[in-house]
């Protein structure tokens, strides 16, 4: 992960722990899919992950509970578009650039 994308994910996960475990709406691209919106919570421990270490700690990913499919996902920082939480905004990487 390069210096730039370090920062990018913690000013992204600072956004997150913002919102105070609260509900948000997340919405980024997939290869796959295309363009997805989802219902998110974080602010789970790490004792809920398999194996209880987040493998996505050195990766251009965050992790996240995704409510509708009722499972821990994980985002590409690349791909994100916006994180809502209701008056609380945040536009990802590749509208900013």
């Amino acid at each position: 992960m390069t210096e730039k994308e370090k920062i990018q994910k913690a000013v992204l996960q600072g956004f997150i722990r913002s919102l105070g475990g609260r509900f948000f709406t997340l919405e980024f691209f997939a290869k796959k899919h295309g363009h997805n919106v989802t219902r998110c919570a974080k602010g789970f421990s790490k004792a809920a992950l398999q194996g209880g270490v987040d493998k996505l700690a050195n990766a251009a990913a965050i992790s996240y509970y995704d409510v509708n499919k009722k499972g821990y996902r994980a985002f590409n920082i690349h791909n994100l578009a916006v994180i809502r939480c209701g008056e609380k905004v945040r536009f990802g990487p590749i509208m900013s650039e």
